[in-house]
C-alpha cells in the first residue's frame, strides 16, 4: 500500500510479510543475510522472497512484538 512504500530506507524500513506490515528498521544490522536484501524489498510485499528461506517462527524469534504494525 501507499504508506508502506514510503518506508524504503535504512532509516525507516518496513516490509509486508503474509499480509502484515513489519517495521524492520532496528533489525537491519542484525539480519544474517545482510542489509541489502531487506532494503531491496523495503516498502514492498516481501513474502514471496522471504518464505522459501526462513523457517516457521523466524519472525517471532527475531523481531520484537511491537515491530508488527498490523
Amino acid at each position: 500500500t501507499r504508506s508502506v512504500a514510503k518506508h524504503n530506507t535504512p532509516e525507516s524500513c518496513w516490509v509486508v510479510l503474509y499480509g502484515d506490515v513489519y517495521d524492520v528498521t532496528d533489525f537491519l544490522s542484525s539480519h544474517p543475510g545482510g542489509t541489502k536484501i531487506i532494503l531491496k524489498l523495503a516498502g514492498k510485499d516481501a513474502t514471496e522472497e522471504y518464505d522459501p528461506v526462513h523457517p516457521p517462527g523466524t519472525l517471532e524469534e527475531n523481531l520484537r512484538p511491537e515491530a508488527k504494525l498490523g
